[in-house]
């Protein structure tokens, strides 16, 4: 029988949530890296912020009402990312 209710799509968009969440922490730390005390690479973490947001989009879009799983593993994580990203613009963190 045919699923017509297009859940089928859900568990890549979870995957997908998941993995710009942990593409996001791995931005997150190459940045803290290769950024170091002079900014020369600061595109980094505006990549950071848009893989992280990404994560958090995807991961509330996921077709199955409130994230489960690896959809809700990767809002946290997007989450994290985008908080700190935040608290380091605003200058709170630093």
């Amino acid at each position: 029988m045919v699923d017509a209710t297009g859940s089928s799509a859900a568990p890549s968009k979870a995957n997908l949530s998941l993995g710009l969440g942990v593409g996001a922490i791995v931005a997150m730390l190459i940045g803290m890296v290769i950024s170091g005390d002079d900014d020369a690479n600061g595109w980094i973490w505006i990549v950071m912020a848009a893989l992280g947001a990404g994560g958090l989009v995807v991961g509330l879009m996921d077709g199955r009402g409130k994230p489960v799983g690896r959809a809700l593993i990767g809002v946290l994580l997007s989450a994290v990312v985008l908080v700190l990203f935040l608290l380091y613009m605003t200058g709170i963190l630093e």
